[in-house]
């Protein structure tokens, strides 16, 4: 019986190991990006604002030449934005 019990330990540990690394290879940052436009603009009627200063991508979604955020998967996203007209 000892033998069986050490042998048990053994594969517990070992199935152990296995868990944290396959968790830690499930653990993906979520995208993330902070932009901005560097400059006050006064926009004429249906024109594109494009935020081309990057403060932050995680995840390298959000293309400041397009403006184009893509997501890197399904799911849901939130976005904010923060706007003052004067």
């Amino acid at each position: 019986y000892r033998i069986e019990l050490e042998d048990i330990k053994v594969e517990i540990e070992k199935q152990r190991a296995d868990l944290v690394a396959l968790k830690e290879k499930q653990f993906v940052r979520p995208p993330a990006f902070n932009v901005h436009s560097p400059r006050d603009l006064t926009l004429a009627t249906d024109e594109v604002l494009l935020y081309n200063v990057e403060l932050l991508n995680e995840g390298e979604g959000y293309d400041i030449t397009t403006g184009v955020f893509t997501a890197p998967t399904a799911g849901l996203y939130m976005f904010t934005a923060h706007m003052c007209n004067y």
